[in-house]
């Protein structure tokens, strides 16, 4: 649960400091100007690299004790960071920028990180060990191969923050169900801060990763994945950072052959990422980020239960999916879906049109304060009366995710027609999944021990009926943006882990605490939506019966 905490403290300590570092970036010349490929309209900094750097620092301190491991891992990020910088600022030749990878690449075996095993069973009759010529070749190739497809794949507000947040999410569970908390520390710090930068990453984007944020994610996502794999099958421990990052991989891939056989330099850019082809059809920048966190998140999934049992079968379905994603993509193409597509987004924008009629900023303000402090109070008491094991960590979660809303309420913004705020939300969708987790584990003689499913079916009930009275249309409910995806992710992952280090807590009762979550979430989506419109009555005082309702059903 340390790692929760590290986490909460990470993307806490972005959100605070990002906005300070974008305004340095901008005061340095650090500015994406619009223009060629890029679809950006106004000039925007490229803030991600030094964004992040003090967070790798902190984790590589934190997670290897060694002076001499941690100075050289220190060296070879500060190359990758510099490097990163003066390519946002005056353009590099890739041949130059390659050879600096290379170097930082060397310094993370001089730290004593490298591929040793290579197991290609039961794929293929190869076991190869040592630590020869072979291992330095395969360590190097893995680290700039993935260095350069995340840097790549960032074409797009959000899409290589959020691949590689998948990622991370990823292998830090697998790293401290494993057994190698440190290793999954480091992952956990670097993927807080990196939730944290989403909220100004995410479509419209305040700020880029530029190739010193991307290259810099990249690189520290290939050496976590080969401290994992140290001392154990490699092949079968890199197929799940491959997984998690599988789109940028194999679109790397893909535009690596495509410009070879059109006589192409295969460096040169161009406009055949996956990314691109859906642009050139239609879809909004949000809808290709939502669909490909969507295609990442099943991955990481199934990523993880490869890492669990060993599966073959795990990795045939992950081909499926990524051929089912490609072959879609072109049949798009091929089929002529771009006027349909066009139409689509039209009706959506008409129906959400009246959107801007309404919005109240006081009343806002006041439904997400009442919501998350009413939800603290609840988790809180909670944690008093009812948690025996590891309850300073729940009630320390509980005051992090109060803290998590204030940097919205206090740099408050009109946010795209008086939506909920990023960090709000998440906050909220949380702090339910921490009650619903808390309830479920700690009650078990309510309504859940006669029916599972019972709760989730009144919930839905109740949410149902909220809708069906209130002035919001289903069109709004039906909004997600690419951030909802995120937490979700990452809540399937929280309870993963809750079962890992509970296992006698039924599967059962973790299912029915998500689902929950996500219908009670929907439920406050509804309430927030009917505050910033016409509705006269206090709207924060309709969540206290749902919650009320809530908390009886499990304690009955």
């Amino acid at each position: 649960m340390e790692h929760i905490l590290g986490f909460l403290v990470a993307a806490l300590a972005m959100i605070l400091g990002a906005p300070y570092v974008i305004k340095l970036s901008e005061h340095w010349g650090f500015i994406d100007q619009p223009g060629g490929r890029k679809r950006h309209r106004v000039p925007t900094p490229t803030a991600g690299g030094m964004a992040l750097y003090p967070f790798i620092l902190v984790a590589i301190l934190n997670a290897f004790h060694e002076t001499r491991t941690s100075l050289l891992l220190s060296i070879a990020v500060t190359i990758i960071l510099l490097i990163g910088l003066y390519d946002d600022k005056r353009g590099l030749h890739f041949g130059f920028r390659f050879a600096t990878q290379i170097l930082a690449s060397i310094l993370v075996i001089l730290a004593g990180f490298q591929i040793h095993l290579i197991d290609l069973r039961p794929f293929a009759p190869i076991h190869l060990t040592g630590e020869g010529l072979l291992s330095y070749l395969m360590t190097l190739v893995w680290i700039v191969g993935l260095t350069n497809a995340v840097n790549l794949v960032d074409g797009l507000d959000g899409l290589a923050s959020g691949l590689s947040f998948n990622a991370l999410v990823g292998m830090c569970a697998i790293a401290t169900l494993g057994g190698k908390s440190q290793v999954g520390m480091f992952a956990c710090l670097l993927a807080g801060a990196l939730y944290g930068f989403l909220r100004f990453n995410f479509p419209r984007a305040r700020s880029f990763l530029g190739d010193s944020g991307s290259t810099l994610l990249g690189f520290s996502i290939a050496v976590v994945s080969i401290v994992m794999s140290a001392k154990q099958q490699t092949f079968l421990i890199l197929m799940v950072p491959a997984l998690f990052l599988a789109i940028p991989m194999v679109d790397t891939l893909l535009a690596f052959f495509r410009r070879i056989f059109s006589g192409a330099h295969p460096f040169k850019p161009d406009r055949g990422h996956l990314h691109h082809r859906l642009l050139d059809l239609n879809f909004t920048p949000t809808q290709i980020l939502s669909n490909f966190l969507v295609f990442s998140a099943v991955l990481g999934v199934i990523g993880f239960w490869y890492s669990e049992h060993r599966n073959v079968d795990a990795l045939l379905w992950s081909l499926i999916i990524i051929a089912f994603m490609l072959g879609s993509i072109k049949a798009l193409n091929v089929f002529n879906f771009h006027d349909r597509i066009i139409r689509f987004n039209l009706r959506l924008k008409k129906l959400a049109r009246d959107d801007v009629l309404v919005f109240n900023r006081n009343l806002l303000i006041k439904v997400v304060l009442t919501s998350v402090i009413t939800l603290t109070l609840f988790n809180t008491l909670l944690g008093v009366l009812f948690i025996d094991t590891g309850r300073e960590l729940f009630l320390a979660a509980t005051g992090l995710l109060l803290l998590l809303a204030l940097p919205d309420v206090l740099r408050f913004t009109r946010n795209g027609n008086g939506r909920i705020m990023p960090h709000s939300k998440a906050a909220i969708f949380f702090l339910i999944l921490n009650l619903s987790i808390a309830l479920g584990v700690n009650a078990p003689q309510g309504i859940l021990y006669l029916k599972p499913f019972t709760i989730s079916i009144l919930l839905l009930v109740l949410g149902s009926l909220i809708l069906y009275f209130s002035p919001v249309r289903m069109v709004e409910v039906l909004q997600i943006d690419p951030l909802d995806i995120v937490n979700l992710y990452l809540a399937v992952f929280i309870c993963t882990a809750v079962k890992h280090f509970m296992p006698t807590v039924p599967t059962s009762v973790l299912a029915v605490a998500l689902i929950n979550s996500v219908i009670l979430f929907g439920t406050f989506r509804l309430i927030f939506r009917a505050a910033v419109r016409t509705s006269p009555i206090n709207q924060p005082i309709l969540a206290m019966p749902v919650l009320f309702a809530y908390f009886l059903m499990w304690t009955v």
